[in-house]
């Protein structure tokens, strides 16, 4: 059923296709009966549309967390980033701390995201691997200073508490970077 609940598309291509077939078939026979029928699907579509909308998933809710913390790196907002971050998470809290300061990010994008679940633990626990590419200039950090970009492949740790998801730590699983001219 997470189908439903993660993306409508399915769902709304399937409405599309009925409402098509009963068309024809009420151009074909003339029967007004079928407009009922056509209305009892619009009906049924934009039902599943709405509670698609209002069923927030444990993959939209880890999404939401890591929009949470890009948007926090947009803003070169310390406390936000942390905000994200298990407060028994102390090594991953440091390194924040010391690195994000260190860094004027101007954009922040996260591609091929893939999110893994084990609600058979407690509290349940994610994981979410992703690429991750951070724009913006930076002073020291191990290399020259200037604008850059950096572009790694990232693995996040989550772990559930309450109502949200947030993170426990991360692998960085490579790292390429590049200079901008």
């Amino acid at each position: 059923m997470s189908w439903l609940f993660e993306d409508p598309t399915l769902l709304i291509a399937s409405g599309v296709l009925i409402e098509v077939l009963l068309a024809v078939a009420l151009v074909k026979s003339g029967r007004t009966m079928l407009m009922l029928a056509m209305g009892g699907v619009l009906a049924l579509m934009l039902g599943g549309v709405f509670i698609e909308r209002m069923v927030v998933t444990d993959r939209e809710q880890i999404e939401a967390t890591l929009e949470g913390v890009s948007q926090a790196l947009e803003a070169n907002d310390v406390e936000g980033v942390l905000a994200w971050i298990d407060a028994d998470a102390l090594a991953l809290r440091s390194e924040v701390r010391n690195t994000v300061p260190q860094a004027q990010i101007s954009e922040v994008r996260l591609f091929d995201l893939r999110i893994d679940l084990n609600r058979f633990v407690t509290p349940p626990k994610a994981q979410a691997d992703f690429t991750g590419r951070i724009r913006g200039t930076y002073r020291g950090m191990g290399r020259a200073s200037g604008d850059g970009m950096v572009l790694r492949r990232l693995t996040v740790d989550f772990r559930q508490q309450g109502d949200r998801w947030i993170i426990t730590g991360y692998q960085d699983r490579g790292m390429l970077t590049g200079h901008e001219q």
